[in-house]
C-alpha cells in the first residue's frame, strides 16, 4: 500500500522503468517525481482513488494542467511537483504527460497483466496500486 512519499516515488520507479514502450524525449527522472505526486493523492490514506484515476486525469486533462486537474477532484497532491510539470513549455510538458501515459496504461489494462507478479496482480485485481 502506498501510504508514504518515499513508497509512492518506489512504485512510480518501478511502473516508468516497466513501461513496455516509454516513449523517446524526458528522462525518467523528469517523469518520476510527477507520477509519484499523482500516485500518492491516488492511494488510500488520501481517498483511494487508484491507479484508474491516475490513469483518467492523464488522459482528460486536455491542456495539460495536472495541479489544477487533482485539485478539480479534491485530490491533495505535492503540487510542487505538479506545478513544476504544468510549467514547462507545450513542446515540453506533452512528451511528459505521453510518458506518464506510457508507464501508467499497462498497469490499466487487465488482460496484459502477467500472473505470478504480486504487484502486478494486486494492482490488477483493486484497480489501485497498494
Amino acid at each position: 500500500m502506498i501510504d508514504t512519499t518515499t513508497r509512492a516515488a518506489v512504485i512510480a520507479h518501478m511502473l516508468v522503468r516497466l513501461a513496455p514502450e516509454l516513449p523517446p524525449g524526458p528522462q525518467p527522472t523528469c517523469v518520476e517525481p510527477v507520477l509519484a505526486a499523482l500516485l500518492y493523492a491516488a492511494s488510500p490514506p488520501l481517498g483511494g482513488r487508484g491507479i484508474g484515476w491516475v490513469y483518467e486525469l492523464l488522459t482528460t486533462s486536455t491542456d495539460g494542467t495536472l495541479a489544477e486537474a487533482a485539485a478539480a477532484t479534491g485530490a491533495r497532491t505535492d503540487a510542487r511537483w505538479l506545478r513544476h510539470c504544468d510549467e514547462l513549455e507545450p513542446l515540453q510538458r506533452q512528451p511528459v504527460i505521453e510518458a506518464l501515459r506510457h508507464a501508467v496504461r499497462p498497469w490499466i489494462q487487465r488482460p496484459q497483466c502477467a500472473a505470478g507478479s504480486g504487484i502486478v496482480e494486486m494492482i490488477c485485481a483493486t484497480g489501485q496500486v497498494r
